[in-house]
């Protein structure tokens, strides 16, 4: 997890719980088109290139063991 930043330096605001934004994909309510998030846990958030995006979810996605939050970028 070296690559994880401090949630101290970053908006705490887009923090959900990554079970909680999985069943809102799965309902319709993040599409590719709002926005992006990037793994994160309670206190740190995934700080390299890797984007995750909605549509990878119905692909049978495998997120990281780590990672029990989304931060969630809205668009």
């Amino acid at each position: 997890m070296s690559n994880l930043e401090s949630q101290d330096d970053l908006d705490r605001e887009c923090l959900m719980p990554l079970a909680e934004w999985v069943e809102w994909v799965k309902a319709g309510g993040f599409i590719d088109y709002d926005g992006h998030g990037r793994f994160a846990t309670a206190t740190h958030v995934q700080s390299d290139d890797s984007l995750v995006l909605p549509s990878q979810v119905a692909k049978g996605w495998n997120p990281p063991a780590w990672a029990t939050h989304i931060c969630w970028y809205n668009r």
